[in-house]
């Protein structure tokens, strides 16, 4: 996270190379005062500048928790969760259908 910049990095297969020098098979940033929900495809922003290093596309700082939440006492945000047991090939499969609770 870089609040300076407000925005996140989601590193996959990442490994260290030398130095401060990092390699990853995929490198997406959000915008951390953003929805969390991706841009439509063909839209103005670029995929990796909206996209989440999870397969889902969510970033993984999407839908956590954080400590000023637990003590406020309320999560004013959707929730990201992941299950090893849900397969696409299995046919189970989780949509949402928006991004508010109407």
């Amino acid at each position: 996270m870089d609040r300076a910049t407000g925005r996140g990095y989601d590193l996959y297969q990442a490994t260290h190379a030398t130095g401060e020098s990092w390699d990853c098979t995929v490198c997406a940033t959000t915008d951390l005062s953003g929805t969390g929900v991706r841009p439509p495809e063909g839209g103005p922003t670029p995929w990796y500048e909206s996209h989440g290093a999870r397969a889902c596309g969510f970033p993984l700082a999407a839908g956590l928790v954080r400590v000023e939440e637990i003590r406020a006492g309320h999560i004013d945000h959707a929730l990201v969760l992941g299950d090893h047991c849900a397969s696409i090939s299995a046919g189970l499969g989780f949509e949402a259908v928006s991004a508010t609770l109407e």
